[in-house]
């Protein structure tokens, strides 16, 4: 039998272990371009939360790759990234033009780079953060609206921001436009799993109240019909339900349905006393609804008797 010279075997031993050392080093990964390098120091930079150093890098990246690489996609991210960080300093202006910009680049864009979602993503969520400063939390909230329609039409957590825009209107009095909010909202909740939609009710139940308060019975009574038949199918006895049951109620007391209104109320509170933790302040609510319109419906029927010849 003829054995391998052992010179031979310490020279592919050798060898190997070479190749194995330079591939653990990373001899054979594609280099690194000037864009990686520079975004790199300035996630590093960002992630120490350094953002006065992480901006300056960020901006140095992005003048000098639009002269040599005005198509790489690290120029965008770049861009997301510094809008975050003057939103995070409540430094709304100087993230407007990069923002404009965003809006209005190809949304194929984001499938380029996965990362840019994550990018866009954490800056819709630091305009959320500023919502809620006097001066520009209104616009804030807006811009992450579009910033979330503009990642996803169908986007998750665009009804939250939707819902958020809505309320401000409402604080503010500005039904009308919180309507048209909410509207947006429920039309993606619409088509969402079977788990969420018990956010879908709430949402209608809320715009349900809005239309109440502008005096829009018709629009209000058929929004929680078709919410009630919605949460009858597939949460029935639930709170959200019972909530809908009482708003429907005093729909029917504002257009002198007595009747109607208290066999709402009396379901609503029937579905209450089914869980296993009462809401008491919706009962409570409840309860006197039922009491006003006992009230109303004997005074109606005073004032007819009164009329009559």
């Amino acid at each position: 039998m003829k054995y391998p010279d052992i010179r031979s075997v310490f020279f592919i031993a050798c060898f190997t272990g070479l190749i194995a050392g330079m591939i653990n080093n990373g001899a054979f990964a594609a280099p690194h371009s000037q864009a990686d390098t520079m975004f790199k120091e300035a996630d590093s930079a960002d992630i120490s939360q350094n953002y006065k150093d992480a901006q300056a890098k960020y901006l140095a990246l992005i003048k000098t790759i639009k002269q040599t690489d005005p198509k790489n996609p690290l120029i965008l991210r770049a861009q997301v990234r510094l809008a975050r960080i003057y939103i995070l300093q409540k430094q709304f202006d100087s993230a407007e033009p990069i923002f404009v910009t965003i809006v209005h680049t190809d949304p194929k864009a984001t499938t380029i780079d996965p990362e840019l979602m994550i990018d866009l993503d954490d800056l819709s969520d630091e305009y959320i953060n500023l919502g809620s400063d006097p001066h520009y939390g209104y616009e804030s909230l807006k811009h992450c609206a579009y910033l979330r329609q503009y990642i996803n039409p169908s986007h998750p957590h665009l009804p939250e921001i939707d819902r958020l825009l809505a309320q401000t209107c409402c604080r503010f009095g500005s039904k009308k436009e919180a309507i048209e909010w909410m509207t947006k909202g429920i039309d993606v909740e619409k088509h969402f799993s079977l788990q969420r939609q018990g956010l879908l009710l709430v949402d209608q139940n809320y715009l349900a109240s809005i239309y109440l308060a502008l005096e829009n019975y018709a629009s209000a009574e058929k929004l929680l019909k078709e919410a009630i038949d919605n949460g009858d199918k597939r949460a029935r006895g639930t709170a959200i339900v019972a909530h809908l049951h009482t708003t429907l109620g005093e729909v029917y007391t504002k257009t002198k349905r007595y009747d109607e209104a208290d066999k709402e109320y009396k379901t609503s509170l029937s579905a209450l006393h089914l869980q296993n933790k009462i809401d008491q302040a919706l009962k409570s609510a409840t309860v006197q609804a039922m009491q006003i319109n006992d009230q109303l419906r004997r005074k109606n029927k005073k004032n007819r008797h009164l009329t009559v010849p």
